[in-house]
């Protein structure tokens, strides 16, 4: 069995700040290794997005609550272009344990 047979199936989040050449290079990694993705978009406002990629979530996210799109279940990949998406793909490791 190769590498790629097996992962292929798993589901993943690509986590975007909604820019086309970030979501398409994300999109094309997880084509690659056979993987089915669910684009997770995002859009600090204000002193959040300032703090990119340094800073924490907006608390307003609700990181890992019902009330987020960030909640589980936790995918088995996830992968993240753009400075906007850093702090995003960091709350994911920490609480999904990725």
């Amino acid at each position: 069995m190769t590498d790629r047979a097996a992962i292929a199936g798993r589901r993943g989040w690509i986590i975007s700040d909604g820019k086309r050449g970030n979501e398409v290079q994300s999109s094309g990694v997880f084509s690659a290794l056979g993987l089915a993705g669910e684009i997770k978009a995002v859009d600090p406002r204000g002193v959040w997005r300032f703090l990119s990629p340094w800073g924490p979530v907006s608390p307003l996210e609700h990181f890992g609550s019902g009330q987020s799109q960030f909640r589980p279940p936790w995918p088995d990949f996830a992968i993240a272009a753009g400075r906007l998406t850093t702090p995003y793909i960091r709350a994911l490791k920490r609480s999904a344990g990725l």
